[in-house]
């Protein structure tokens, strides 16, 4: 038996050992008190319960055998709690050395964050030892819990990404689900008592906060002694946290995914969802703006805030049809009686959109049409905030329901191009300016939607001005905006006639950002096979969308490497759409062994053959697939082989027949393929090229120490784990 089992073990006979005390003192005198309460009492007895013991002794009220037995079955109690703690605390060493060194390596790479890691590791291991002890309804809970909200919500957005990175690596989507799950089993009241009903009347409207996130989350009640409405607390207070640490990171929604919280969280909402009746009386009629929440309608607000920050990530989806979300909650929630509710439910909606159910969801213009109010009034306030909904997030789910094609046409029809101008025009930030573009850029694909977009007076003329933005992808998104709009025909009828088929050397890969390393392995290889190769190394459009053209114009063939997040991308779109334009060549990668084409993106690749890249551990063999297909496109001949492997554009500097003659956009693409770009200085990495890495080897024979020094200093690596792993890829390299 393991120390958790024989933990386990000892606290159910400790526990049993309180309920048999109880018991027995029954028999002979009153004693009041709940299980709930005394489960929360000291295993000791206090000073005044001995001397109530002798009082009552002395009086007559007890006998001595009950007195014996009670002594005999607290001692006992007090033995085990002992061995129970004893054995906790040995076990709780063992995931406090690990914590520890998962805390010491970020604390190496982020030293001025100390304070704040530390802080966030003591909560989380505070919260994974009263779950371990069986003992979470306790005041000390809710203060770990309130320190975790608290360290994100103070923080700026890289040290939240930072502190969510940690609560990754410690494993808080694991522990969450753990403790919510076996909560609601064990107490099914948590999701179904309303304790508000019955109150004599409203609580008090509360003034707006400037701040997004304290709107969402606003400040917990006084909690009583009611050890159900105290778990309530708790877990709202949870269910908030995660709402926090999900939103802007994808591991950790992943991670959320894993463990299982999709079907957690749908299964919840729809035991709360009955809890919106009750909140009726806290909207405001003109703004419809809920003033409070019943703590059960916080709860429901939360778990879909965090349904929907799920959702945007595709590896989720096939967890959300399992779970039957869309019929079984989100397509009810549209109708709720309150606004809040089924605006959240339609931005979740949004992301689970597809080509079979898309008449379901869009079944009529009402859900666009309502998406478009709540833009238009989010953008009309102070903080561009609506219903607690940004205008940022809006027109994302905006956008996302714009992929399905039919789904463009309404868009523009129920007044989107207007209001999108105004949000470019009126922007708080950089991210609004992005989501703007995007979202027009999407609707353009659309011929009908390209003329409105032309036609009205503002938009080209505010995309136009992006153009010279210091914020590189907003002038991406500005770009690809005006080159559907207007650019992209011209440019296909002059290169037509210009590009002939001698000059279409390359093999081009077209892919999304999300699957560059796996593509940078299928580059390096089709290039040792003698293939000229051109990708764009720095990120997908980082590159102007005339470099973009130009790679498509001369390219013998172009990989097109398929996925939902391909098809999701208005980038990845532009590229297909002007390679089918100009009838190149077409073979498609699966990088996704869950999807299959459809839509637009069904359209270009259609039934031609398809290689699968989704088992990465078939790679080779599926690269000789490739090599095969590819045949003679794209070839160098032999005396170009010996000279360096030149590639068309500046964007992708391919890797040089010898590393001597490499250069930094080399360099990054080797780091990035065994996996440590990230991990060096971002400035030091831009003076690295071929020469220096092979000066590094010999500095390393002439003088290691220095030679490990400088790696550690200079190159700003974290731990001596990075420094051997890049020692160990430099070896590697110049075998």
């Amino acid at each position: 038996m393991g120390a958790t089992s024989s933990r386990k073990s000892l606290r159910v006979l400790a526990n049993d050992s309180t309920r048999v005390c109880s018991v027995q003192t029954n028999n002979n005198i009153e004693m009041k008190g709940t299980n709930a309460e005394n489960h929360r009492e000291a295993s000791q007895p206090t000073e005044s319960q001995n001397e109530d013991m002798e009082e009552r002794l002395t009086s007559g009220k007890y006998n001595v055998k009950t007195v014996a037995v009670s002594e005999g079955l607290v001692k006992l109690k007090e033995q085990i709690t002992t061995t129970v703690d004893d054995q906790h605390n040995q076990g709780e060493g063992i995931a406090e050395d690990e914590s520890g060194v998962i805390l010491t390596s970020f604390i190496e790479k982020n030293p001025k964050l100390e304070e704040a890691l530390k802080k966030t590791r003591d909560h989380y291991r505070g919260l994974k030892e009263a779950f371990a002890s069986g003992v979470l309804g306790t005041a000390e809970v809710e203060e770990h819990l309130k320190g975790l909200f608290t360290a994100y919500t103070n923080q700026h957005k890289p040290v939240k990404a930072v502190l969510t990175d940690l609560t990754v690596r410690l494993g808080l989507p694991k522990l969450a689900y753990d403790i919510i799950a076996e909560r609601r089993s064990n107490c099914p009241e948590l999701t179904t008592w309303d304790r508000e009903i019955g109150a004599e009347k409203p609580p008090e409207e509360k003034e707006a906060s400037a701040n997004p996130e304290k709107t969402e989350s606003e400040k917990d009640e006084k909690k009583t002694s009611n050890p159900l409405e105290l778990l309530q607390d708790i877990i709202c207070l949870f269910l908030g946290t995660l709402l926090n640490y999900s939103d802007l990171h994808d591991e950790f929604c992943l991670e959320c995914n894993e463990v299982g919280m999709v079907q957690l969280f749908v299964e919840m909402s729809k035991k709360l969802q009955d809890s919106i009746p009750h909140n009726v009386k806290y909207v405001e009629p003109k703004t419809q703006r809920l003033k409070k929440f019943t703590v059960r309608g916080k709860m429901l607000s939360r778990s879909l805030g965090i349904l929907h920050n799920l959702s945007k990530r595709v590896p989720t989806r096939t967890n959300f049809a399992s779970a039957q979300a869309v019929n079984s909650l989100l397509l009810p929630l549209l109708k709720a009686e309150i606004t809040f509710y089924s605006a959240k439910s339609l931005l979740v909606l949004a992301y689970l959109i597809d080509e079979q159910n898309n008449h379901l969801i869009m079944a009529d213009a009402e859900p666009i049409n309502f998406l478009i109010r709540l833009l238009r009034k989010a953008i009309g306030t102070d903080y561009h905030r609506y219903l607690g909904f940004s205008a940022r997030e809006i027109a994302e789910g905006l956008t996302q329901i714009a992929v399905n094609d039919n789904n463009k046409k309404t868009i523009v029809k129920c007044g989107a191009i207007p209001i999108l101008v105004n949000m470019l025009q009126n922007a708080k930030d950089d991210e609004e300016r992005v989501n703007a573009c995007n979202t027009l850029w999407t609707l353009a694909f659309d011929e009908e939607n390209k003329k409105n977009i032309k036609e009205d007076e503002h938009a080209c003329a505010e995309l136009r001005k992006l153009l010279t933005s210091n914020n590189r992808e907003v002038k991406k998104a500005a770009a690809g905006a005006l080159w559907e709009i207007e650019g992209k025909e011209k440019h296909a009828e002059d290169k037509q006639q210009s590009v002939k088929k001698s000059d279409a050397k390359h093999v081009m890969i077209s892919y999304q950002w999300d699957v560059q390393k796996l593509v940078i392995q299928i580059k390096n290889k089709l290039q040792s096979d003698g293939f000229k190769v051109w990708m764009d190394i720095d990120e997908m459009g980082g590159s102007t969308l005339e470099s973009m053209a130009r790679a498509v114009e001369n390219a013998s063939v172009v990989l097109v490497c398929v996925s939902q997040k391909y098809k999701e991308s208005p980038n990845c779109r532009s590229e297909a759409e002007y390679t089918y334009q100009l009838h190149k060549d077409i073979i498609p990668l699966m990088m996704d062994g869950k999807y299959r084409p459809d839509g637009w993106l069904g359209f270009i690749v259609g039934s031609k053959f398809w290689i699968d890249f989704s088992e990465k551990h078939k790679l080779d063999s599926n690269v000789d697939k490739l090599v095969k297909e590819l045949g003679t496109r794209g070839k160098i001949e032999l005396q170009e082989n010996a000279m360096k492997a030149t590639v068309m554009d500046v964007v992708d500097a391919s890797p040089q027949s010898t590393i001597r003659s490499w250069t930094s956009s080399d360099v990054k693409a080797w780091l990035m393929d065994v996996g440590l770009k990230d991990r060096l200085d971002s400035n030091t990495l831009k003076r690295l090229n071929g020469q220096i890495l092979l000066r590094l080897q010999d500095l390393r024979k002439e003088s290691p120490e220095f030679f490990y020094s400088s790696v550690r200093t200079d190159f700003k690596l974290g731990t001596v784990f990075d420094v051997l792993e890049f020692v160990d890829a430099l070896d590697k390299l110049m075998e």
